[in-house]
């Protein structure tokens, strides 16, 4: 397998010369940019194509500039949460089924703030898991008196559902910022 690489230059134009003859495909990235995306949720590629010596191929690809979610993790009371799982959820088609995948996630800092970036465009579902142990790990020899607090894990959909038919989706467009988007 032959593989060419090269980087644009600042208007975005490249070229790559001395190529054989061959089968091709192009791909591109860059930091902040995503493919575009189907109807179906999947990434929209570029086909291959055949080259022959001596023959030019154009290709012209558009990139989607990402956007950002971000918020802080609260409890029922209003304060922040640390250490909260913020992850994003996206519906997307896997052989012809419709499935629920987390396509990225964050953790809250001391202030319950966090940041999920890279986000393409599209309906996103946004979920919060806090370790619900207000304890603490318990030390050597230590005991607890009277009840013990509850332990497991909480989740949340936004903006404040116990499960994901009761959440709401939040619609980023390209390059925008959700902020505030609190959970």
């Amino acid at each position: 397998v032959d593989v060419y690489s090269t980087v644009t230059d600042s208007e975005g134009r490249f070229r790559i010369e001395n190529v054989i003859d061959g089968r091709y495909s192009v791909t591109f990235s860059a930091q902040g940019y995503v493919w575009p995306l189907r109807k179906d949720g999947n990434s929209e590629t570029p086909q291959p194509f055949v080259l022959q010596a001596g023959e030019e191929h154009a290709v012209t690809l558009h990139l989607t500039p990402t956007g950002v979610i971000s918020g802080r993790t609260l409890d029922a009371d209003g304060d922040p949460l640390r250490d909260v799982s913020v992850q994003l959820q996206q519906y997307s088609s896997q052989s012809g089924k419709r499935e629920l995948n987390t396509r990225g996630s964050a953790q809250s800092n001391d202030r319950g703030e966090y940041r999920l970036y890279n986000v393409a465009p599209g309906a996103w579902y946004l979920l919060a898991t806090v370790r619900n142990n207000p304890g603490g790990a318990l030390m050597n020899n230590e005991q607890i008196r009277g009840p013990r607090p509850p332990q497991g894990f909480v989740t949340t959909y936004y903006p404040n559902a116990r499960d994901l038919e009761s959440s709401a989706p939040l619609q980023v467009k390209s390059g925008e910022e959700l902020s505030h988007i609190d959970i």
